[in-house]
């Protein structure tokens, strides 16, 4: 997430009036509660990628669950038609 704010030098632009500084920073939830943390400067392409890597997991494994409650479906339908018969 990209902020603006104020960078904590007394004699910078942005300690009075001027536009304050882009920052970046990276939100958690930590039992219920956001957490942020700075990312620095430098950091801020490969934090980026870190993220998108961890979407993308995320989605791999919501593919997988939801693969599993298909099975589980399909298990349970067959048994009760076995039972049936």
């Amino acid at each position: 997430m990209k902020i603006q704010r104020r960078c904590g030098n007394p004699n910078c632009r942005c300690a009075k009036e001027g536009p304050k500084h882009p920052a970046h920073l990276l939100t958690t939830k930590v039992k219920g509660k956001t957490q942020a943390i700075y990312v620095p400067v430098d950091m801020v392409e490969e934090v980026r990628q870190w993220c998108q890597q961890y979407s993308d997991v995320k989605a791999v494994i919501k593919e997988v669950s939801d693969c599993c409650e298909q099975l589980i479906r399909v298990h349970t339908k067959e048994k009760r038609i076995k039972s049936k018969s």
